[in-house]
């Protein structure tokens, strides 16, 4: 975020982290970070028993859900509630994402380009296991600000998306959380 404090300087930027379960010295760790930034931020704790009347325990396999997935879920859905409150993009990240330092800025400038050329809303996805996209798939190749980007038919929970989209899409997005599906991001 830092590396593109130029472009966001014209940009309302909010970080909202969902946490769950994180020991107190990494809660500690991670507020003090966001406590002297140029953006705003929040720092929201995961209660799981605020969902467990909206996610189903049982999988779409008619299996129990375990907790792990459970709380995946929940974040997830948290995490889409929130941004239902966004006026413009929302990127969602998982917690086990490197990006490089030019890595936001590579995705907001693609968005730009590559939606104003299709004239279109797009979702723009880092990449996160290669295997997933080694697939000999027809795909469309894109050029963006210093890379190159192409079309794929799957994706993970880590992805650039405009409020208009998730508005569009909501009952996906919905989907995806509400029951353990197998993919799990087969609705998005």
């Amino acid at each position: 975020i830092n590396y593109t404090k130029d472009l966001f300087k014209n940009i309302d930027l909010e970080l909202i982290i969902v946490d769950h379960n994180s020991e107190k010295i990494v809660v500690d760790k991670i507020k003090s970070i966001i406590s002297n930034q140029f953006f705003k931020s929040k720092f929201i704790p995961l209660n799981i028993e605020d969902f467990k009347n909206d996610i189903d325990p049982i999988n779409e396999k008619k299996e129990k859900v375990i907790f792990n997935q459970m709380s995946n879920m929940c974040n997830i859905y948290q995490s889409l509630l929130l941004a239902k409150e966004s006026k413009d993009l929302v990127y969602f990240v998982e917690d086990d994402y490197i990006h490089e330092e030019k890595c936001l800025f590579e995705m907001i400038e693609t968005y730009e380009r590559i939606s104003s050329q299709l004239k279109r809303e797009i979702f723009i996805c880092p990449s996160d296991y290669p295997y997933l996209y080694t697939d000999i798939d027809q795909s469309k190749i894109f050029a963006g600000s210093n890379r190159h980007w192409r079309s794929i038919n799957k994706v993970l929970c880590t992805f650039l998306v405009s409020k208009e989209h998730l508005s569009k899409y909501w009952n996906n997005f919905n989907k995806t959380c509400l029951i353990r599906n197998d993919p799990f991001e087969k609705h998005i």
